[in-house]
């Protein structure tokens, strides 16, 4: 069975350039999806050549929205926008991304109700494992649909 194309997910998302720093939907599985940005010359948070490793929070964000966008998507539902309400930790191993890094973003749900959730997640470059936390966001305009069986 050949992979489904999600270049849809990004194209739906609620960011728009150039706050949307998710480039790629990898895959999505459930409660877990494994999207992918590449560090440009031109990136909004670029300052010196280089952008703050704290990044990472809204990558964790921009990720756990495009889960969304791909359940409700699914679903029939037409995505709304959703809220970052924070995050309890998260640990930077580096001071900040580079120019022409590709960065892997691992999201996986850890519990949802109603139209709060939580995820885990991390920012990687190829096995290197750049930054770790969890965050927790609500849906606007209601609960968004549960994960497909």
């Amino acid at each position: 069975m050949a992979a489904e194309n999600l270049a849809w997910v990004v194209a739906q998302m609620p960011h728009q350039p150039p706050m949307r720093l998710i480039d790629e939907v990898v895959s999505v599985d459930g409660g877990h999806i494994q999207c992918r940005c590449r560090i440009h010359e031109d990136h909004i948070l670029l300052d010196d050549g280089r952008v703050s490793a704290l990044a990472a929070i809204e990558l964790f964000a921009q990720a756990a929205a495009a889960l969304m966008v791909y359940r409700a998507t699914k679903a029939g539902v037409t995505p709304t926008g959703g809220y970052l309400l924070g995050t309890r930790k998260v640990d930077l191993e580096v001071d900040y991304f580079l120019i022409g890094d590709e960065l892997t973003i691992d999201v996986n749900e850890l519990w949802g109700n109603g139209p709060l959730a939580q995820f885990e997640c991390s920012v990687a470059q190829g096995d290197t494992v750049l930054a770790t936390g969890s965050i927790n966001v609500a849906a606007a305009g209601g609960p968004p649909p549960e994960a497909p069986n």
